[in-house]
């Protein structure tokens, strides 16, 4: 369970700083905001256009997101030719291959979590009846994001006793969100 542990965590990691895998969702989040525009065009049927095309570009973009990325992970193994030093150890096919398909499905989880959020955020633009729960469970969830994007390019967790290898733009912008998540 460890080996495919393992292999899971090193395949999300190199599909998380995949370049294809950050356009497409930039993209994607880019389609969905359009789809703002879109949905004023209509007569009294805002939030129903936004939830139909918004949900159409979460699970389209998902598959293309996934068939390119894993396509890529492939590709990428067979051309460093690392798949020739992992396949001679004594870690069965089965293992491999289930650790690589875990890796890409949180890397989809991922993907569709933060689509979600920024539908959500739609929603939330065209009620216009924010809560203040919901306004703290939008800080969280970016605050959320932002530890994970960072995490998965290799930064560290912000800690006080640790050597900081993180660049300051950085460090400045998560004290900036910790800050308006207390307040």
């Amino acid at each position: 369970m460890s080996q495919v542990l393992a292999i899971a965590l090193n395949t999300f990691r190199e599909a998380i700083r995949n370049r294809v895998f950050f356009a497409l969702v930039l993209f994607a989040i880019g389609m969905l905001l359009m789809t703002l525009a879109v949905s004023s065009a209509s007569l009294h049927e805002e939030v129903r256009l936004m939830k139909d095309v918004g949900l159409f570009l979460t699970s389209t973009f998902a598959v293309l997101i996934s068939i390119f990325v894993g396509v890529n992970l492939v590709y990428k193994e067979i051309e460093r030719k690392t798949v020739y030093t992992i396949m001679p150890k004594p870690i069965p096919r089965a293992t491999f291959l289930l650790g690589k398909y875990a890796g890409l499905a949180g890397t989809m989880a991922i993907q569709i979590g933060v689509m979600g959020a920024v539908l959500a955020a739609l929603f939330a633009s065209i009620d216009k009846a924010l809560t203040p729960v919901a306004i703290l469970l939008g800080l969280l969830l970016g605050w959320w994001l932002l530890d994970f994007g960072l995490q998965a390019a290799g930064a560290r967790h912000l800690d006080p006793n640790a050597r900081g290898d993180m660049p300051v733009h950085i460090d400045r912008l998560r004290r900036l969100l910790a800050l308006a998540v207390a307040v």
